[in-house]
């Protein structure tokens, strides 16, 4: 059975209920924040997949909270707010507002929209995982490639023979490459320190 999207919907006002309903109904699992203090516990305890958030909140305004979400949890968000003026729904563009919403008396309405931000969210966060992941794997290349240059300079090998070294060294320690290609560097940025020491004369000498 396939998880059910975590929508997150913050607002102090009483349509925020409506909106929880209405989602839930719709498929998705909805929860509601009455304040910006209460959605980052909740987005740090158990992190949607969208945030639907108002401009004006007590303490911390909309925005504020908006950064904090994506810069702290990477959660994605849409505003729906019955602020409706260039300013602020630029404002919201610039902080990376998914869809920007002015309420209205039926939040039926807003369904449609809200399915698309969070089908958007999903992409974006199948895309961030991806990247993630290529950058471990060239990271870990990189790793690899230069333990390798290091058995070649010092050894005198090929790089098949040093890759064969290094790979014969992690099965015999029943390590992954990796972790011996950094053992590896480590050993030899502790040797480089040690050689950049100066040594100390010596009385008499």
């Amino acid at each position: 059975m396939a998880t059910r999207a975590r929508i997150l919907v913050v607002d102090e006002h009483a349509q925020a209920r409506q909106m929880a309903e209405l989602l839930d109904a719709a498929g998705f699992e909805a929860v509601t924040a009455d304040s910006a203090e209460e959605a980052i516990f909740l987005a740090a305890n158990a992190p949607p997949d969208l945030a639907v958030l108002d401009v004006h909140m007590p303490k911390l305004s909309g925005f504020e909270l908006a950064k904090v979400l994506r810069d702290q949890f990477s959660i994605p968000f849409v505003f729906l707010t019955l602020v409706d003026d260039d300013s602020t729904v630029h404002a919201a563009s610039e902080v990376g507002a998914l869809a920007y919403l002015c309420k209205s008396g039926d939040v039926q309405h807003h369904l449609p929209a809200l399915k698309t931000a969070v089908a958007l969210a999903q992409e974006v966060r199948k895309l961030r995982k991806r990247e993630a992941g290529l950058s471990e794997a060239l990271e870990e290349r990189r790793e690899i490639s230069i333990a390798i240059g290091i058995l070649i300079e010092r050894h005198r090998l090929s790089r098949d023979a040093a890759f064969e070294m290094l790979r014969n060294h992690a099965r015999g320690r029943r390590q992954r490459i990796q972790e011996v290609a950094i053992e590896l560097l480590n050993s030899v940025e502790r040797l480089n320190d040690l050689s950049a020491v100066p040594a100390k004369r010596v009385q008499g000498c």
